[in-house]
């Protein structure tokens, strides 16, 4: 993900300090479970990624860029076919310190005769690096009881900060086969400068004059589906830009 912050500009700059003090954070329900499929339990190997440890059986992402609250649910379901899948009943999660947080972590087992062991763990958090002015951590935790043929499946809402708004961006290519995946975008409908500078020399752009990079005005939601490695899908995101998603590559 990119993390290019914009400020939003706000035209009544007094009638927003008076939202904001009213406002409540609003509690994002999140992606739930999946139902439990028995063709998934009986899986035993994936004939488009032979001898895989596990696959990605369903991945969705839903993102919200509407600048307040903006947010980003996220669900993954995985298929453990081998011992040496296991390894992926540790989950980390990363995430940048200053600009957003990773909240609302759900997550359970299936067991292969289809009973289910909910993590009721602790989660804990971990740096990965620092920079200056910049923390990259990561939230981690273990499911229970996984065994092979276990299927696993985690969710969790990544909160970005307010009145911030980032570059969308999807990594699509995981380290696991990908058999399954659902994308959808809800677009930031406004205008917005670049942080830390002053609109004044954007060419004196003002509340009802966007700045002259305000791409993200002519956004358009967007909802992809995915199955299998091979498809690639085209959508305009922007004016001017377009972007192709195909497993294993995201090109502009």
């Amino acid at each position: 993900m990119s993390l290019r912050p914009w400020n939003l500009a706000l035209s009544h700059c007094a009638a927003c300090v008076a939202v904001a003090l009213l406002s409540v954070p609003l509690a994002h329900a999140g992606i739930p479970f999946q139902p439990v499929s028995p063709d998934e339990l009986k899986m035993t190997a994936e004939p488009q990624a032979p001898g895989a440890p596990a696959i990605i059986l369903f991945r969705q992402v839903d993102r919200d860029d509407n600048g307040t609250t903006s947010h980003e649910d996220n669900y993954i379901r995985i298929k453990i076919l081998t011992e040496e899948g296991r390894k992926n009943a540790d989950i980390e999660i990363p995430f940048f310190k200053e600009t957003e947080n990773v909240i609302n972590i759900k997550a359970r087992t299936i067991r292969p005769d289809g009973s289910i062991a909910d993590f009721d763990g602790k989660v804990f958090e971990k740096s990965i690096a620092k920079a200056k002015g910049l923390r990259y951590l990561a939230k981690t935790f273990t499911l229970p009881d996984v065994q092979v043929g276990s299927i696993i499946e985690y969710s969790w809402t990544r909160d970005f900060a307010e009145y911030l708004i980032f570059d969308s961006h999807w990594i699509l290519s995981q380290e696991l086969f990908t058999k399954r995946a659902k994308f959808s975008l809800k677009r930031y409908v406004g205008t917005y400068e670049p942080a830390g500078r002053d609109r004044t020399a954007e060419g004196g752009a003002g509340p009802h004059r966007p700045p002259r990079s305000a791409k993200y005005s002519g956004l358009s939601d967007g909802r992809f589906h995915a199955a299998g490695e091979r498809t690639e899908i085209t959508s305009r995101f922007y004016l001017q830009y377009r972007v192709r998603i195909g497993f294993g590559q995201v090109l502009a």
